[in-house]
Formats: structure tokens, sequence, C-alpha cells
């Protein structure tokens, strides 16, 4: 508990500390650079910054997709033979966690492929208009729906509990429905019935 209030405390004293040391900044340039500011600015302002982090932000994330790719293969490969029923419980969340971290890296590509469309595209007006006006789904769509509704699917636990405490009665009781339903077998000897 107190390594927890360390890191609370002094994470939010330094980023007080950086806030404020980035306001000094900008007062003291302010003051001395009064009359020269446009110079520094607009020898930087052609710096495409945007693109380059998003490309940057892409590379680093194909690298770690291929690591834990190639690291989910050789694990895979390592245990083969008998298995408890936890463990394929966990293979089975190791595998559901993989597709959530392939498929949520395709949502940032779509946002990364967006942003750098503006990028590209913002000297042809009509162009960087319709792309413009893709970006809330995009960002919607790669950031919020695809992570959260892959981690809907891949935890059961936690659909288990969001169906048990925020899902509607009647959609409780046709779930139950569904799953109670069993079927009697009567095993038949010598074509009489038996019970």
């Amino acid at each position: 508990m107190l390594r927890i209030s360390f890191f609370l405390v002094y994470s939010t004293l330094l980023s007080d500390f950086l806030a404020t040391s980035l306001i000094l900044v900008n007062r003291w340039t302010a003051i001395t650079m009064a009359i020269q500011y446009k110079k520094p600015y607009f020898s930087l302002f052609p710096f495409p910054l945007s693109p380059v982090l998003c490309v940057v932000f892409l590379i680093v994330c194909i690298f770690i997709n291929i690591g834990t790719l190639i690291s989910y293969r050789k694990h895979r490969k390592n245990d083969k033979g008998n298995k408890s029923n936890q463990q394929k419980n966990n293979e089975k969340i190791e595998y559901k966690l993989m597709i959530y971290a392939i498929i949520t890296f395709i949502g940032h590509v779509i946002m990364v492929i967006e942003q750098l469309s503006t990028s590209i595209f913002n000297k042809y007006p009509e162009i960087s208009a319709a792309v413009l006006t893709q970006y809330p789904w995009t960002m919607d769509f790669g950031s919020v729906v695809l992570p959260s509704w892959l981690l809907f699917w891949a935890s059961d636990n936690f659909r288990k509990y969001i169906f048990n405490n925020f899902c509607p009665k009647w959609l409780q009781k046709l779930l139950q429905k569904n799953n109670n339903i069993a079927t009697m077998v009567k095993p038949i000897r010598n074509g009489q019935n038996t019970i």
C-alpha cells in the first residue's frame, strides 16, 4: 500500500514539476523572444511531426506483434503433450489474447493510415476534407470499439459478470433456457427399452 502512495505522490509531483517548468519556459521565451518568436517557430513548422510519429509507432507495433507471434509459436511447440484442463484453459486464454493483440493492432493501423492520409493530402482541400470526415469513426473504431469488444469476447469471467449484473432479466432467462436444454437418452438392449 505504501508503494502505491509513493508512486501516486511522486508521479503527480513530477508531472507538476514538468508542467511548471514548461510554463516557465513559455514565459521566459515570451519575454526574451517577443519579436523573434516567429523565426524558430516557422523554421520548424514544415517538419511533419505527426506522420513521423505515426510511422515510428507503426514500426514499433509491428516489431512487438512479430515478437508476440514468434513467442506464441515457440510456446505452443514446447507445450505439446498431455495437458490438464487448467493448461487447456490457459492456452485458450493465451490464444484469445493473441487474437486481441493482433486485431487491436489492425485498429491502430487504421488510425495511423487516417493520420498519414490527412498529412499527405493536406494540400488538396477536397481530398483532405473527405479524409477528415472519416476521423471520428476511425478513432472510435480503432481505439474504443475493437479493444473493448474484443476484451469482452476474450474474458469469460468479465462477460459473465456483465450478463449477470447489467443484462435485462428477460435476456438472462432466455440465456438460461438455452443452456439448460438436455436430452434424455434411453439405451436399447435386444430390441427392448430399458430405463
